[in-house]
């Protein structure tokens, strides 16, 4: 689930006694428009009991980063409801983006409080300053310089096929074969097992069995 953020004005509809409804604005992060405009007719519910047909919505839009390639730390001020009722929280996250950042929020809240996203309510989010960041797991990576190893694959061509057609270039040269299955053994000794009872018998008188395949031969003392 990929998160952005929206900003959503609506208001009541005008009436006879009320020519002027009071407008209301509401910031969320969600995967679309049509989320955003279902979460602000629920929340309109609550402050000024109007229906999805009782309003309109003035306006829809998504809230961009002016710098998306700048590393920002990040306050979520958020209340979430769990099994044991609802809580108040404060957390802190750096990203270079606040749409990452919420993303991170929602994944960090479920992984450590079984929080689901509809269950999870932001109700201020702000850009902080260095200064201004209080946890310590975010503050680690404000004064060290840390450099990270960047893994990138590489596509080693065997000499044996540099040569060759494009098709038989990339083929591995080192693959296994397919192991053995009962149904590829076969069961050899030196008399004939002409019944079940002299194969028994044979085993415990330290006769040897062959176990032949189509790649393997090999050979097992009982």
């Amino acid at each position: 689930m990929f998160l952005r953020y929206f900003v959503v004005v609506g208001r009541a509809k005008p009436t006879e006694t009320n020519k002027n409804p009071k407008i209301y604005k509401l910031k969320v992060f969600c995967r679309n428009d049509v989320k955003a405009k279902s979460l602000f007719w629920k929340h309109m519910a609550n402050f000024d009991r109007v229906k999805k047909t009782q309003g309109q919505i003035l306006a829809v839009h998504r809230i961009l980063d002016r710098d998306p390639t700048r590393v920002k730390n990040f306050g979520f001020w958020l209340k979430y409801r769990s099994r044991m009722g609802i809580h108040n929280m404060y957390r802190e996250y750096r990203d270079v983006t606040v749409d990452s950042a919420a993303q991170k929020l929602y994944d960090d809240m479920a992984g450590r409080h079984k929080a689901k996203p509809d269950n999870i309510h932001i109700i201020d989010c702000r850009e902080i300053s260095d200064h201004q960041v209080k946890r310590p797991r975010v503050r680690q990576f404000l004064v060290c310089k840390k450099q990270y190893i960047y893994f990138f694959y590489v596509v080693i061509i065997h000499p044996i096929f540099e040569k060759q057609e494009p098709e038989l270039r990339f083929k591995n040269p080192f693959k296994v074969p397919r192991a053995p299955t009962r149904r590829h053994f076969r069961v050899f000794s030196k008399r004939k097992l002409t019944s079940q009872k002299y194969f028994v018998e044979s085993l415990f008188r330290g006769s040897f069995v062959f176990f032949c395949s189509v790649n393997y031969f090999f050979e097992i003392p009982l």
